[in-house]
C-alpha cells in the first residue's frame, strides 16, 4: 500500500481509538469532480505534518489497513477529527474517507442465531461474573463455585470456539456471565448476548457508539438489567433476556466526554444504584496550537438504576477552569483541568464509600486532586477523605510533539502517572486495607478510613505507558501486580525514567499488608526468553492461580504460589470463527479473561499504542490429554 495512504490511516485511527461514535455508512461517492484534490494530495496538504508515522501511540501499519471508511468518515465529519478536518470541504472529507477505508459494500457472515425457548435465561443464577472487577471490592477475584474450573484442570485448557466482532480492530469490553449467557460490547457499538457453551448469538443490541467498558449486572428489583456505556458518555440499561433497550441518558455534556471505567451497580438499603466514572478524549485535541486547553473535569455520576435519573454528580475538580495563561499563539489556556476517572470505582460497603483513583491534570495549574485517590460517600457523593499520590502532574499529547510545537504543553510537562486501575479493598476480619496501583509503578497500601498510606513499593521503572495500567486482583491476602513498563514509543530521552531503575515487565505477588513481594514472574522469563511484551491488560484471580495476558498476545495461568506457568496459549494468529468469518488475535490489553462455568473467556485484538489489531472473542474449556501448556 503507498506509503502516504498509510500513514494518514495511522493517525486518524488514532482518534477513532479515542472514541468515535460509528454512524450509519455515509452515501458512497463518486470520483472527484475537476479540480478537487485526490485523496493522496489531501494527505499531503493538510495531514502530513501532523501525520506523519510519528505520532505516539498511533497503532501499527498493518494494525490499520481493516479501519471501516464510515468510521474514518464520521471521525472526520462529525468525531474527535472534525476541528482538524474543518478546513476541508465536504467533499474532499468524502475523498479523504474513500481513499483511507475500507468499504463497507462487502458480505459478511451472519452470527449464528441460538434457538432457545422463552424463559431462556435465568436472571436469578448464582452462576455470575457481574462487572469489571467481579466484586464489589475490586478484587478480580472468582469463587470456585463460579469458576467451575480447578488449579489441575488448567494445563488441560484448550479452545473451544473463537466469535468474530465485525469490521473491528479491537476488542476491548470485558464480557459478563449469567447463568449459560456471555454479555459483551464491541467497537462498532453492539452489544451481545451469546451463548456461553457454543458462541451462538440470542440477541444483539446497537449502541449509538463504541461500547469498550465491561457489562454490569443488576440485582434485585434490577436483576433483569444490563448495564454499559459508551465511548460517547451514554449509559445504557437492557433488559437481559431480550436486548430491548430500557432507558438511557448521557451523564456528560462535554463535547469530549467520554467513559472508559465500567459502571459499577451497587445495593445500598434497598435502593439501587448505578456509579459512573466519566474520563475524557480531550487530551487528543491538544497538539493543535490553536485549541484552548482545557475545560474537562473528571467526575462520578449517581444514576437510580432502575430509571436512569441522575441522583448526584460529583467533579474530581470542584471550581471551573479559568484562564491561567496564553500559549505562545495567544490561544487562551485554562485549569485546572483533568482528572479523569479511567477505572471503575470499587464499594466499600461497611464504610459506605465508593473508592476510586484519578489521572493527571491536563492543563497547568496542577492542583491537588490528579493522581489521587478519593473516598466519596455511596448515599450523598460528598468526599469523605482524598489522598494525592504524585504532586504537581500536568500533562497532555502537545507534550509529545517536536520541539517548538509544544505549544499547549503544561508547564509541568508529566510524568503523566495515572491511577488507571481500580483500587482493590482487602479484609480480613477486622483488618483492611486499600491497595493501589499507579502507572509510575508504585503500590500503595491505604488506610480505607482515612486514605492515609501505610506502605509504599516501587516495583517498576513506570513512565507514559509503564507501571500498573487496568487492574489488580487479590486472592486472600495476596495481592497481584501486573507490569507494563512499555515505553518503546516514547519520544523523551532514554534516561528520563532511569532514575527509577530498569523496567521489569511481568507479574508480580504481594503481601496485602505489607507490600512484601512473595514471587515476581518476568515477562521475558515466562516467554521463554522471547519478548511478548509486559503486562497490561487485567488480570483475575480464581483458587490456586492467577490469569494474566501479556501485551503481544500470550496468556498464561500462573500458580498462585509459586508463579510457575500452569498454562499458556498465544492468541495473536488466526482462528475460524462460529459463523465462517476469519477472526484475528492480536495485542491482548484493556480487558482480562473471564472465568465461569468451566470455561475460560479471552478477548484478543488492541490496536492501541502501537498494538496489533484483532477481532476475537475466545472461549476456552479442559479438554483431558490436550497437552495444551504451551500452545
Amino acid at each position: 500500500m503507498h506509503g502516504d495512504k498509510q500513514n494518514v490511516f495511522i493517525n486518524l485511527t488514532r482518534c477513532l481509538l479515542l472514541g468515535v461514535a460509528l454512524c450509519a455508512p455515509a452515501a458512497a461517492t463518486a470520483a472527484p469532480a475537476a479540480g478537487t484534490a485526490t485523496g493522496d494530495q489531501l494527505f499531503q496538504q493538510h495531514c502530513y505534518t501532523c501525520h506523519n508515522g510519528g505520532t505516539p501511540k498511533a497503532p501499527r501499519l498493518d494494525t490499520l489497513m481493516q479501519m471501516p471508511r464510515e468510521a474514518i468518515y464520521a471521525a472526520i465529519t462529525s468525531g474527535i477529527m472534525s476541528s482538524q478536518a474543518s478546513a476541508l470541504s465536504a467533499e474532499e472529507r468524502a475523498v479523504l474517507a474513500d481513499f483511507l477505508g475500507v468499504s463497507a459494500d462487502r458480505e459478511r457472515p451472519a452470527k449464528p442465531a441460538c434457538n432457545a425457548p422463552p424463559g431462556w435465561l435465568d436472571t436469578g443464577s448464582t452462576l455470575r461474573v457481574e462487572h469489571w472487577g467481579m466484586s464489589a471490592d475490586g478484587r478480580r477475584f472468582i469463587p470456585p463455585a463460579v469458576a467451575g474450573l480447578a488449579r489441575e484442570e488448567l494445563p488441560q485448557l484448550a479452545l473451544e470456539w473463537a466469535f468474530a466482532y465485525p469490521d473491528a480492530v479491537r476488542a476491548r469490553s470485558q464480557p459478563a456471565v449469567l447463568g449459560s449467557a456471555l454479555f459483551v460490547g464491541s467497537q462498532g457499538g453492539q452489544v451481545y448476548a451469546i451463548d456461553s457453551s457454543s458462541g451462538c448469538v440470542h440477541w444483539q443490541y446497537q449502541a449509538d457508539a463504541e461500547v469498550r467498558v465491561a457489562i454490569t449486572l443488576g440485582e434485585g428489583d434490577a436483576a433483569h438489567l444490563l448495564f454499559f456505556a459508551d465511548t460517547a458518555a451514554r449509559v445504557y440499561a437492557l433488559d437481559a433476556r431480550s436486548g430491548t433497550l430500557v432507558w438511557s441518558t448521557v451523564v456528560d455534556s462535554h463535547s469530549n466526554a467520554t467513559v472508559t471505567g465500567s459502571p459499577i451497580f451497587y445495593l445500598q438499603a434497598g435502593r439501587a444504584r448505578l456509579y459512573v466514572p466519566v474520563s475524557t478524549t480531550e487530551d487528543n485535541e491538544t497538539p493543535d496550537p490553536q485549541y484552548s486547553c482545557c475545560t474537562f473535569r473528571g467526575s462520578v455520576v449517581a444514576l437510580d438504576a432502575l430509571s436512569g435519573e441522575r441522583e448526584w454528580k460529583t467533579h474530581t475538580i470542584a471550581r471551573t477552569p479559568t484562564v491561567h495563561h496564553r500559549n505562545p499563539r495567544g490561544v487562551p489556556q485554562l485549569g485546572p483541568s483533568g482528572a479523569s476517572v479511567w477505572n471503575q470505582p470499587i464499594v466499600d460497603a461497611k464504610r459506605g464509600l465508593l473508592l476510586f483513583g484519578t489521572g493527571q491534570n491536563h492543563s497547568s495549574p496542577a492542583d491537588d486532586n490528579s493522581d489521587a485517590v478519593f473516598a466519596l460517600d455511596l448515599a450523598s457523593g460528598k468526599v469523605v477523605w482524598k489522598t494525592q499520590l504524585t504532586q504537581n502532574d500536568a500533562w497532555n499529547s502537545s507534550c509529545l510533539s517536536p520541539p517548538g510545537a509544544r505549544f499547549n504543553c503544561p508547564e509541568e510537562d508529566g510524568p503523566d502517572f495515572d491511577i488507571g486501575a481500580s483500587p482493590v479493598l482487602v479484609s480480613q476480619g477486622e483488618r483492611a486495607i486499600l491497595v493501589v496501583g499507579q502507572k509510575s509503578g508504585d503500590v500503595y497500601g491505604m488506610d480505607p478510613d482515612t486514605g492515609e498510606v501505610r506502605w509504599k513499593r516501587t516495583l517498576a521503572r513506570g513512565g507514559l505507558s509503564g507501571g500498573v495500567h487496568f487492574s489488580l486482583a487479590a486472592d486472600g491476602d495476596t495481592v497481584y501486580v501486573p507490569i507494563d513498563d512499555y515505553d518503546n514509543y516514547l519520544p523523551y530521552p532514554p534516561d528520563r525514567y532511569d532514575h527509577r531503575g530498569e523496567q521489569r515487565p511481568g507479574v508480580y505477588a504481594v503481601h496485602a499488608f505489607s507490600g512484601e513481594t512473595r514471587w515476581f514472574r518476568s515477562a521475558r522469563d515466562a516467554c521463554d526468553g522471547a519478548d511478548c511484551g509486559g503486562f497490561s491488560a487485567a488480570i483475575t484471580a480464581i483458587d490456586g492461580a492467577v490469569l494474566a495476558c501479556a501485551r503481544y498476545g500470550r496468556c498464561f495461568a500462573f500458580d498462585r504460589d509459586s508463579g510457575a506457568t500452569l498454562w499458556s496459549y498465544d492468541t495473536a494468529r488466526e482462528f475460524d470463527s462460529i459463523s465462517g468469518q476469519t477472526a484475528q488475535g492480536g495485542n491482548v490489553d484493556g480487558p482480562g479473561p473471564v472465568v465461569a462455568g468451566g470455561r475460560v473467556f479471552i478477548n484478543s485484538g488492541y490496536s492501541f499504542y502501537t498494538g496489533a489489531a484483532g477481532n476475537v472473542l475466545l472461549s476456552f474449556r479442559p479438554v483431558t490429554g490436550s497437552g495444551n501448556t504451551r500452545k
